[in-house]
């Protein structure tokens, strides 16, 4: 049997990728989410932060988006981004009462 790993110490790729393969193939047979970390050899926080970490980010490519506050047209990768850089700078210069 093998000693136990304390909680926050480092593991190499391969123990990373063993760990995660014993920890879903528990998880497939009905083990609770806790229950299959313990038997892949570690806590459960340390699954869910390594599969956070394998989910892929969604990348925003770069487009031409018309400003909501003068209308002229601007680069800007986020798609939540809708003001340009002159607009935004007005706002943020604006005293804090008027923005509440």
């Amino acid at each position: 049997m093998t000693a136990r790993r304390p909680r926050f110490q480092r593991y190499t790729d391969a123990e990373r990728k063993a760990a995660l393969r014993k920890y879903r193939k528990a998880r497939a047979a009905g083990k609770s989410p806790t229950a299959a970390a313990r038997s892949a050899g570690t806590d459960i926080a340390v699954i869910e932060r390594w599969e956070d970490e394998a989910a892929t980010p969604v990348k925003f490519t770069p487009r031409d988006r018309a400003c909501l506050g003068c209308s002229i047209t601007f680069r800007s990768a986020h798609p939540g981004n809708r003001l340009c850089p002159k607009c935004s700078g007005a706002i943020a210069a604006l005293p804090a009462a008027w923005s509440a």
